[in-house]
């Protein structure tokens, strides 16, 4: 009988876990126009592929968020690269809904969030994966929250193939941060059945960890 226990133990958690593997580990992040001050005047309009009117910013972030695809303006909207092809204009963009979506959209009308999300090529989206050099990470823009090594898969790479794992830091800045701590360009991980956290950005220390204690224990 506690053979058959065991049996079914050791089954239930190789169902949730796979062996670590190493992949390939870079960053991504969206435009704040927030963070483009001083980088010339605002004179050059954004629009939808039908050529509406969005925003008018300068020619810095609309070349930027050109490249990155997603950017939150100062307003809090957020664009996205709409269903057209931006080639040298800025008549390519769209308005996504900034309350469902505040950091961008994932390939399946999903939410993305800085330091939970991933964008890789292997796992269906909503994937779990344990990254073990994110665990204990402590992450800038969140009070002093630190990652608990758990991310989900809710975007893909269009730029890479397999076993490449892209995280989603949000800003730049926090990209140059963290790289400058891990120093590292591959990481092992793991598909395993662990709880993604959703951090605290612009929290003090108190109040990023009151959230980590809420997350935990919803």
């Amino acid at each position: 009988m506690r053979k058959t226990f065991i049996s079914l133990a050791l089954s239930a958690l190789l169902a949730t876990t796979t062996f670590a593997t190493q992949a390939d580990l870079t960053y991504y992040w969206i435009c704040f126009e927030s963070d483009e001050s001083g980088s010339g005047p605002k004179d050059t309009v954004l629009k939808t592929c039908g050529g509406k009117n969005i925003a008018t910013v300068t020619n810095h972030y609309a070349k930027r968020i050109r490249v990155e695809g997603t950017g939150k303006l100062n307003d809090g909207r957020v664009l996205n690269i709409g269903g057209c092809d931006c080639g040298n204009s800025f008549s390519c963009f769209e308005e996504i809904d900034q309350h469902k979506y505040p950091y961008g959209i994932g390939p399946q009308d999903n939410p993305i969030f800085p330091y939970s999300s991933v964008a890789e090529n292997d796992f269906p989206i909503g994937t779990t994966l344990y990254v073990q050099k994110l665990d204990g990470l402590t992450l800038p823009g969140t009070g002093g929250q630190k990652h608990n090594g758990c991310v989900s898969v809710d975007d893909r790479g269009y730029g890479f193939g397999s076993n490449h794992i892209d995280f989603f830091v949000a800003k730049e800045k926090y990209y140059e941060n963290i790289d400058n701590i891990l120093k590292i360009t591959k990481a092992d991980y793991q598909r395993k059945n662990c709880q993604v956290l959703h951090y605290n950005f612009g929290a003090t220390h108190h109040n990023a960890e009151e959230q980590v204690v809420e997350e935990f224990l919803n």
